[in-house]
């Protein structure tokens, strides 16, 4: 369900509730016109353009800044191109999810965690149904039987957030966000092509995005094993500490969420 890589400055992550075809509209949204700030408005700054937004955590403001989607969604593909605070940013989470305000809430999230010096960006990614980091497949998870009804099922905003993460982000709290080296910024730009819902439980006769069947090819499937096998360093489905209770997906997603200790050149080992 969790997993951490090493991301560069600017990356792109894609979360699909459909399999990506040729006939979705791939072009950037307007932030005016798909988004409205959720929090900390005086740091939610759009580009003139509108086609780009930066959101700032900084000493006049260290909750941190955040934007919301005007609509909810019923499925779609959901792409976010985001550059990430430069140099020290321990304790600093910068998101980019799907989430619902239903009590037992559905949510569907990246989180980037921020780092010391010397060290790089790290993300999780949790959630289903296909999650893609930099077009190749990273998560694959169906609504099968084995999840008890937990799959996600109902309509979600988009949401992008920076905010203070300080008791566990960064080597789980050892490291705080030192506010003086901010501001700490994050810049998003947006495709959004999604079944837009106009009223909860309906959604527009215009809507044209199909649900296929959501399978990933024999290819892609390679790839994300590829993935999964060189960087996956960290599994909710590993971690008694913050989740006691085993989640539904750690037993029907099998042993790609299981983390496995592989042998590396030189010296030091670690686990992916």
């Amino acid at each position: 369900m969790l997993c951490s890589t090493y991301l560069p400055l600017l990356t792109l992550c894609t979360i699909s509730t459909l399999k990506t075809c040729t006939s979705l509209n791939l072009s950037i949204v307007p932030f005016n016109e798909a988004f409205s700030p959720l929090f900390s408005n005086q740091n939610v700054t759009p580009s003139y353009d509108g086609k780009y937004v930066q959101i700032a955590m900084n000493q006049w403001s260290t909750s941190g800044s955040g934007f919301v989607s005007r609509y909810t969604y019923n499925h779609g593909l959901f792409t976010a191109s985001i550059k990430l605070p430069n140099s020290y940013s321990a304790g600093v989470v910068a998101t980019f999810y799907l989430q619902n305000n239903e009590l037992m809430r559905d949510e569907i999230d990246f989180e980037f965690l921020g780092h010391i010096e010397g060290e790089k960006w790290y993300s999780l990614e949790y959630g289903p149904d296909h999650f893609f980091l930099d077009q190749l497949p990273i998560r694959e998870l169906n609504n099968v039987e084995g999840m008890g009804g937990d799959f996600p099922s109902n309509p979600m905003y988009v949401y992008g957030t920076i905010w203070d993460g300080s008791n566990w982000a960064t080597h789980n709290g050892q490291y705080r966000v030192d506010i003086q080296r901010g501001p700490f910024v994050t810049g998003y730009s947006f495709v959004i092509n999604g079944c837009r819902v106009v009223q909860f439980g309906s959604m527009p006769s215009e809507c044209n995005v199909t649900i296929p069947s959501g399978i990933l090819s024999s290819a892609e499937r390679q790839q994300m094993n590829w993935y999964r096998f060189w960087c996956m360093t960290y599994s909710c489905c590993n971690d008694v500490d913050r989740y006691p209770n085993s989640l539904p997906e750690c037993g029907v997603e099998g042993p790609g969420m299981q983390l496995v200790e592989r042998p590396t050149f030189g010296a030091s080992r670690r686990f992916v």
